[in-house]
């Protein structure tokens, strides 16, 4: 008995397109965590930060104007 699917090798075609894309699609991803993590990582350091006078002077300067 004899079994094409058991001896063939799978034979797998990617384009250069779909390469591009599925690069693109993995940048984007770890740009993406990146940019989560700096702003939880801010807005979590936020908290404990105190301002500094002069930029509490500054501001009510600004909206005053």
């Amino acid at each position: 008995m004899f079994s094409p699917s058991l001896t063939a090798w799978p034979v797998a075609y990617i384009d250069p397109g779909t390469t591009g894309i599925i690069l693109q699609m993995l940048i984007a991803g770890l740009v993406g965590v990146a940019v989560f993590f700096r702003q939880t990582i801010a807005r979590f350091l936020s908290l404990f930060s105190r301002k500094k006078p002069s930029d509490d002077a500054e501001a009510e300067a600004k909206s005053a104007e």
